[in-house]
């Protein structure tokens, strides 16, 4: 990496590292947290161990510098330290267990590590370390020889030596190393023990990293989150554990049935309320525990500036009639369910031509869909009865579509235990010839809205 002003600026404006050595209790955080975790090699703590540490160690300085010095509790700063903002420790819960754990981060470790080496050290050793030198330069020179004659004869090299030290300890003649050599490289093992340890919690660290920005690419993908032909034919929708197979199914649902009758992730065997429609369209991907309440609080992909839209194509071939139905989802309050607008149209069309680049507001939206020939609803009785005229649908009680009126003629089964699920569906002329899952940010993109 380049040091340049515009690459240092930015490390010191965002790197957790930085934002340590430049905090008011820089003393405080580095000397704790080096003498709990680093010195001992200690991988994670429980809060409530950690807890007592750091109450120990604000005792002491309050002693010494008064109470006002440190006027938080040791949770507290511990909290504080574990905030996104500063991210000089990971908090989490360890599986199977009720109890907050704490861990270093690996910025927080170059952080103490280099305000260790500007201490003096009163012992200084290189030998180990020549030796661990010559030792590489001998392996890489080995190792990259391709003559026989020259790798054999290196071979014998080494044998003789071996049969030569054999001899002398034979003689009584024992080598051993002197104090100095022995504090030298015990320094050298400490040292190397720490940096392995370190480079365990960064590869952990960066595998955690790159979940989230999966996470977040797949959440914020300018593309269709899944797609179903059916062409009037019999389909089978089948997957690993978490793959969609559930969310597909629920997408259906929610276009061709009234909320009060859907109950999400029904075709994975869960229980009521699982998911809601507000789940979907927030993107809850997990959920964090407040260690003061004990209650658990999603944690949400999306926020509520933006928009998702589910659209089906449905073609009749003996007719050659096509029908497209959609629906349009915003939150209207933060802390509410979203907002529904419901769209028709006895044609083909798209999310990406029909339903994005529409601005800020939902009401441009309308403006462009009703321009164009696309009927519009604000609640499901009218869409409900338009779409079931249009696809042959005589029967009211038929619309819980694909719960009640599928069974007589789909067969749906989960298999939680193998990961699959299937739909089984008899040809159908109103079948699905396409299905479009999208979810979009206003006026900038169209994304996929399911987790």
């Amino acid at each position: 990496m380049t040091l340049d002003y515009t690459t240092l600026e930015l490390l010191r404006q965002n790197h957790p590292a930085w934002r340590l050595l430049r905090s008011d209790h820089a003393p405080l955080v580095a000397s704790f947290l080096h003498r709990v975790f680093i010195a001992p090699n200690v991988r994670i703590m429980a809060q409530a161990d950690l807890v007592e540490a750091l109450e120990d160690e604000l005792f002491a300085l309050r002693e010494h510098h008064g109470q006002e010095a440190f006027p938080k509790s040791a949770l507290a700063y511990l909290n504080a330290w574990a905030d996104n903002t500063r991210g000089w420790l990971r908090k989490f819960y360890p599986s199977g267990s009720d109890e907050p754990h704490f861990d270093l981060t690996p910025a927080s470790e170059k952080a103490i590590a280099w305000l260790a080496s500007l201490t003096e050290r009163a012992f200084v050793g290189t030998e180990s370390r020549l030796l661990t030198l010559f030792e590489l330069l001998r392996q890489m020179s080995a190792g990259s020889e391709t003559d026989p004659q020259a790798r054999i004869s290196e071979l014998h090299g080494r044998r003789d030596e071996i049969d030569a030290e054999i001899a002398r300890i034979l003689d009584g003649d024992i080598p051993l190393l002197d104090e100095t050599a022995l504090k030298d490289r015990f320094q050298q093992f400490l040292q190397l023990a720490r940096e392995l340890l370190a480079d365990f919690r960064q590869v952990e660290h960066n595998f955690r990293t790159l979940d989230r920005r999966l996470r977040e690419r797949i959440a914020l993908w300018d593309g269709t989150k899944g797609t179903l032909h059916l062409n009037g034919k019999n389909g089978l929708l089948t997957g690993d554990i978490g793959s969609g197979k559930s969310t597909l199914v629920d997408a259906v649902t929610t276009l061709l049935a009234p909320a009060q009758r859907i109950s999400y992730n029904k075709a994975a065997g869960a229980e009521a309320r699982e998911r809601t429609l507000r789940s979907y369209v927030l993107g809850y991907y997990k959920s964090e525990r407040n260690e003061v309440s004990g209650s658990a609080k999603p944690v949400a992909l999306r926020d509520h500036n933006n928009y998702a839209v589910i659209l089906g194509v449905f073609h009749n071939a003996g007719y050659n009639k096509t029908v497209t139905l959609a629906q349009v989802f915003w939150m209207k309050d933060a802390q509410g369910q979203p907002a529904r607008l419901y769209a028709a149209c006895e044609r083909d069309l798209t999310i990406a031509d029909d339903f994005a680049r529409f601005g800020t507001e939902i009401g441009n939206l309308r403006k462009r869909l009703r321009g164009a020939g696309v009927e519009l609803f604000d609640s499901f009785p009218p869409y409900g009865a338009w779409f079931r005229r249009r696809l042959g649908i005589d029967n009211e009680q038929a619309k819980v579509f694909p719960w009640r009126r599928i069974r007589g003629n789909f067969r749906m089964t989960d298999n939680t235990g193998r990961g699959s699920a299937s739909i089984h569906a008899k040809p159908l002329p109103e079948a699905p010839k396409r299905l479009l899952i999208f979810h979009g940010c206003a006026g900038a993109r169209v994304l996929a809205w399911m987790t």
